[in-house]
């Protein structure tokens, strides 16, 4: 299952597109330089990202850091130039 879930994974990550992600919860939660760095991200990230934060918000109430974390936990290949 683990084999199949990556896949999935995979075919999301170069399917998406930036023109077509909702990323209004992302301009609630960051602003200013955090929300600079998620833009900078690519569109398959920002993806996986906004739906690490849709899950956790789908459990109950997130606290600011933790959405921040959600959003921004894959931000360093963006700064690295992956």
């Amino acid at each position: 299952m683990r084999c199949l879930y990556r896949v999935g994974q995979f075919v999301r990550h170069t399917v998406t597109r930036a023109a077509a992600l909702d990323v209004g919860p992302a301009h609630r939660v960051l602003s200013g330089q955090a929300l600079a760095l998620f833009r900078r991200m690519p569109a398959g990230d920002q993806r996986h990202a906004l739906d690490v934060l849709a899950h956790l918000c789908a459990q109950g109430p997130v606290p600011q850091d933790l959405a921040m974390a959600a959003l921004l936990h894959d931000a360093g290949k963006a700064l690295a130039g992956r």
